[in-house]
């Protein structure tokens, strides 16, 4: 316990036994590692039994977990060994990283859905003309939106579909 060591006339301190220090910090990060274990074991349970979209929202939970269970081991390793690991130190300061990052995974994904541009990017290459359009304009939320084809020959565009261009690249213009 650093307080006695620091202020031998601290009132927190009663007596000085190292052996008594010794054994509270052991027991104490033992019940931290059974606490992170535990909520690890109801998190991967919450996941077996949820739903696929449940799933989805529970992956930055997930990652929550999986950043404790780093520092579970790290706490693991220190009450073993008795000395700090750099490497599981900077594995479980690395693993800090998955939390926000599961976070704007799931937010990127349900705007994706919401706006169905994942079906959207699917059948891009299949649609043309009015079928590109109405899907785009809805999109993108403007429904003045006209696309536009390159027509090699006079370098300019035209919103009809090329009927002889090896390469169909649209390109979007406002009328």
């Amino acid at each position: 316990m650093l307080f006695w060591e620091e202020n031998p006339d601290n009132v927190l301190a009663i007596f000085h036994d190292p052996w008594l220090e010794n054994a509270i910090d052991k027991s104490q990060r033992a019940l931290c590692a059974g606490a992170a274990l535990a909520l690890a074991a109801v998190l991967a349970l919450r996941w077996r039994a949820s739903s696929r979209p449940r799933r989805r929202a529970l992956l930055p939970s997930i990652a929550g977990g999986f950043a404790m269970l780093m520092f579970t081991s790290l706490l693991v390793n220190d009450l073993v060994t008795g000395e700090r690991s750099d490497t599981l130190l900077w594995i479980a300061l690395a693993s800090l990283i998955t939390v926000p990052a599961a976070f704007l995974f799931g937010q990127l994904r349900s705007r994706l859905a919401r706006h169905g541009l994942a079906d959207l990017l699917l059948d891009l290459r299949s649609m043309h003309g009015e079928a590109l359009q109405r899907p785009l304009a809805r999109a993108l939320g403007d429904q003045s939106l006209r696309v536009a084809y390159a027509v090699p020959a006079a370098r300019a565009t035209s919103t009809r579909p090329a009927r002889r261009s090896r390469s169909r690249r649209p390109a979007l213009a406002a009328p």
